[in-house]
């Protein structure tokens, strides 16, 4: 990159960059972790108590059975 194509920003312009930077962002980012937070909720909401809230620990079940004979056609999905 040559030196004419550079854009120098001062130092107030960099701080004014980054404060519009967090007033777009961050309402955005804060929605995000709203809706995952709820997300996870409910899942663990819809889990049985076996599960204690570990959603992984009932998501085995396709390993398990892809092995029976009538469930080998599974496999392939896996």
């Amino acid at each position: 990159m040559d030196s004419a194509s550079k854009t120098a920003y001062s130092r107030e312009d960099t701080e004014e960059m980054e404060l519009q930077c967090h007033k777009e962002i961050e309402p955005v980012f804060f929605h995000l972790l709203f809706l995952f937070e709820e997300a996870l909720k409910a899942v663990k909401e819809l889990l049985s108590e076996t599960a204690e809230g570990d959603l992984a620990s009932v998501c085995s079940w396709p390993d398990e059975i892809k092995h029976r004979w009538n469930w080998q056609w599974t496999s392939e999905l896996h």
